[in-house]
């Protein structure tokens, strides 16, 4: 139980995620080139990117999973946060997660900072540093994995979008993760109410070195030959649903379909589905 409790926290909001509570973020204001449309919410939309402001989220989780995983216990998660970010592209990050199956059911905060650019009009590139803070579980556990350094790239065509996020992760140990994303955005314009309605399909392929994996299990001590192996853990569907009113707010909910793999003797994982949802308030400077 107590491993169950030292989970890493994943966003809603931003490029579709194949996971939601628990591990540093790679949203941003941004996550598909709005430069390849001459639509008026577009241009409106880019030009937010460069005005300070303050983004206020509150997201909610069916079930709480990492990589597939659900180590054993069946609960629910919500995680207030908020961003400031900074016309520059520096974003300064804060947020909270209560799981409802945990003895201490506020069980973890992060705060992290990273710098968000587009390098041209199809390629995004984001960096960061993510620092958790846990509220339960041994102290010593707490030390294993509770700093995350990031580092996104994103290409976009008419197509859609190819996406790889990368996370070094450390601690008294130290472990490697890779995501590989495929995504598709369906836009829809003045709909509804919102200045853009948007269906963003997406796969999502996770890897992970297989002491991490061991770590996040909730599974009896296991000597591993290769701590160090570099294996695929979990494919990922994800069916977003973003509404936005620019300036104002936007709702995200989401459809996760994961199967897991499985890596490590004794698991015996199966497929299943989530759901997930977001509302963000964004308090523009000017």
């Amino acid at each position: 139980m107590q491993k169950s409790l030292i989970i890493i926290f994943i966003c809603l909001v931003g490029k579709p995620s194949s996971e939601q509570i628990p591990m540093p973020s790679t949203k941003g204001l941004r996550n598909f080139s709005m430069r390849q449309t001459t639509f008026k919410t577009d241009s409106t939309e880019e030009a937010l990117e460069n005005v300070s402001q303050f983004r206020f989220q509150a997201g909610y989780t069916s079930k709480v999973v990492f990589v597939g995983r659900d180590f054993g216990v069946h609960q629910f998660g919500v995680a207030p946060g908020v961003t400031y970010h900074h016309r520059s592209g520096v974003n300064l990050e804060y947020e909270g997660n209560y799981w409802s199956g945990m003895p201490n059911r506020y069980a973890l905060t992060n705060a992290g900072i990273y710098y968000e650019k587009f390098i041209s009009d199809n390629f995004y590139l984001s960096t960061g540093y993510w620092r958790l803070f846990f509220n339960n579980s041994d102290p010593e556990e707490r030390k294993l994995f509770n700093n995350f350094f990031m580092l996104d790239g994103s290409w976009f065509n008419s197509i859609g979008s190819l996406g790889a996020t990368y996370y070094f992760i450390a601690g008294t140990e130290k472990a490697h993760r890779l995501d590989l994303n495929l995504s598709k955005s369906i836009d829809f314009y003045a709909v509804l109410g919102a200045d853009r309605l948007s269906f963003e399909p997406a796969f999502t392929f996770m890897f992970s070195t297989a002491n991490y994996l061991l770590f996040l299990d909730d599974l009896p001590e296991t000597e591993l030959e290769n701590q160090g192996a570099f294996k695929i853990a979990n494919y990922e569907f994800i069916l977003p649903v973003i509404y936005r009113k620019l300036r104002k707010f936007e709702i995200t909910g989401a459809w996760h379909y994961a199967r897991p793999v499985n890596v490590i003797q004794g698991e015996n994982l199966k497929p299943f589905s989530y759901l997930t949802l977001e509302f963000t308030r964004i308090l523009a400077f000017n």
